[in-house]
């Protein structure tokens, strides 16, 4: 017994559909991350600079982005946190290190907000 044009065109697209709810049910929303870059920037015969690029990704905004210098001698200048970062929003540190530093470097970014993050970066010309 053959099944008629109409019925399986009736049948695939209940299928189509449900299958189509189901996908969107399970969609998980992207938990907030940050995309993080060093650039270095110039250099004097006082420091060399570089510029800590933070990137907002992911469904949800971010609280709050702190950076901090986790071993001397690196100094963030001018502002270090920024609140109410949603997706797509970028914002630029600004890191001082002196020229010639051997010793490594580091940079400890961390996100608060519905997922809390901590990033720790190498700054530098790593030995």
């Amino acid at each position: 017994m053959s099944v008629p044009p109409r019925i399986r065109w009736i049948a695939a697209a209940a299928i189509g559909l449900a299958a189509g709810a189901a996908a969107w049910i399970h969609v998980a929303k992207m938990e907030p991350f940050l995309d993080i870059r060093i650039v270095r920037g110039v250099r004097t015969a006082e420091h060399d600079a570089f510029d800590l690029v933070v990137t907002a990704r992911g469904d949800e905004p971010i609280d709050e982005v702190r950076v901090e210098a986790i071993s001397a001698p690196l100094r963030v200048v001018g502002t270090s946190s920024v609140r109410d970062m949603s997706r797509g929003r970028s914002q630029t540190f600004t890191l001082h290190l002196p020229p010639g530093t051997t010793r490594a470097s580091g940079v400890r970014v961390s996100q608060e907000g519905a997922t809390p993050r901590t990033y720790d970066l190498p700054v530098g010309d790593q030995p």
